[in-house]
């Protein structure tokens, strides 16, 4: 036991080694592209970048390489520290000035229309790093209290391999968490949460990993249920030390996770539900209503469109219940709609 312990002390360090290493060869390679020292055509180069950074991006976040089926750095979560965040947005906001340095007038049409997608699909992640979304990792849809058990349930259980990715990730789960934290934290010192009132069911969400019996936990469901290409000794193996990473390292983070919910973080949470409240809140909500509208248009401006469209779907609503001669309001109208046996199978 002590023996296997020591080992797996060990393997955060290894993995971290080869990662550091690989990415500095990706980013080297980068910067061969951009001075395209092998002379290559525009479409080439534009071709090779955008290869390249598809590759960053498994190595940078490998959980997008799990819903994707890659087979890549499945044994690792993506760094969500500060540094490693601070790092991340570094190497984007050069990834996008080395893409403006391609000759974007001598592709073709199709890839010129390529070209603009990336560029403004890279635009937008940069100008998201004016603002502080870091700061409010968890909210009532998404944050590690689901998703680190749903990546886990994606990742595929055939061989020995794939079981060996998935003690990676359980040893490194609690790293996620304290970094969780620690942006929670963060939040917190600068007024940068969630309204208080979308956050009352996050605690319940951390409970659900909580078991006493490490197997129960939806982080394990894996070793439920193993393949016989394993044998069965080293499946015995496994699910020892998956539970007992789960024992010493995964429920004691969750633990504290849960810890700080409930005796900082709701408590200090803010009770305003616009994210104009928030720090540079009314440029946030605009680049929002940018990215999700993909237009360039105000949030006043879409305001009024909205504005627009319930008037006229509310009229067509009302030719529609004059057509069919219906005696009452509009609000009759609905619950006659809802209730009346005819329009149910």
């Amino acid at each position: 036991m002590k023996q296997l312990i020591a080992t797996l002390l060990m393997l955060p360090g290894l993995a971290l080694a080869g990662y550091a290493e690989e990415r500095a060869a990706l980013y080297e390679r980068e910067a061969e592209i951009a001075k395209n020292a092998d002379g290559l055509t525009a479409a080439e180069q534009f071709q090779a970048l955008t290869d390249l950074h598809f590759e960053i991006l498994q190595l940078e976040q490998p959980v997008f390489g799990t819903y994707i089926g890659s087979s890549k750095h499945q044994d690792r979560w993506g760094d969500n520290s500060r540094l490693g965040t601070r790092r991340q947005e570094a190497a984007t906001r050069n990834s996008l000035a080395i893409l403006k340095g391609l000759d974007r007038g001598a592709l073709s049409d199709s890839e010129q229309l390529n070209y603009d997608m990336y560029a403004a699909q890279l635009q937008q992640n940069v100008d998201a790093q004016r603002f502080q979304g870091n700061l409010m990792p968890i909210n009532q849809l998404s944050g590690i209290q689901q998703n680190a058990a749903q990546a886990l349930s994606l990742m595929p259980t055939r061989n020995a391999q794939h079981y060996e990715n998935i003690l990676a990730r359980l040893e490194g789960l609690d790293t996620v968490i304290d970094n969780t934290i620690e942006w929670m934290q963060l939040g917190l010192d600068t007024g940068v949460t969630p309204p208080k009132i979308t956050l009352r069911d996050i605690p319940q969400q951390v409970r659900n990993q909580l078991f006493d019996q490490p197997s129960d936990s939806p982080l394990l469901r894996a070793f439920k249920t193993m393949p016989e290409s394993i044998p069965a000794e080293q499946q015995a193996s496994m699910r020892q030390q998956a539970e007992a990473t789960y024992i010493a390292e995964i429920k004691p983070a969750y633990e504290r996770l849960l810890s700080f919910l409930e005796d900082t973080y709701l408590p200090g949470a803010r009770e305003s539900i616009a994210l104009t409240a928030l720090p540079d809140g009314q440029a946030w909500y605009a680049y929002n209503v940018k990215m999700r509208t993909t237009t360039d248009l105000t949030p006043k401006q879409i305001h009024k469109i909205g504005l627009s469209e319930v008037k006229r779907i509310r009229g067509e609503m009302e030719a529609v219940m004059r057509e069919v001669e219906f005696k009452g309001d509009l609000d009759a109208f609905f619950e006659f709609l809802r209730t009346d046996p005819q329009f149910y199978h």
